[in-house]
């Protein structure tokens, strides 16, 4: 699915039993919420090709993704963002 410039649902940050996010590719914009840090079960975070910045705007990777001590695979290609991986 493709959701141009639309924010990644709020409600997503609270399945706490999710263990693969796949939004690549899907046209989302905005800020990855610290809430991603509830996401306790998840195993693969894919963000690729996506530009959540809009306009001059930096997306900067939360420091909570370190909370999610079963991520095994986090992709990031082709997705625009600033600073360093926590």
């Amino acid at each position: 699915n493709f959701f141009r410039n639309a924010l990644i649902p709020w409600g997503v940050w609270s399945l706490k039993q999710l263990t693969l996010l796949n939004v690549s590719n899907s046209g989302f914009v905005g800020t990855i919420p610290p809430e991603i840090s509830n996401l306790l079960s998840l195993e693969v975070l894919d963000l690729s090709q996506n530009e959540l910045a809009s306009g001059n705007a930096v997306v900067l990777i939360p420091a909570e993704i370190s909370l999610l001590t079963n991520l095994k695979e986090l992709h990031l290609s082709e997705s625009t963002f600033g600073g360093t991986i926590p």
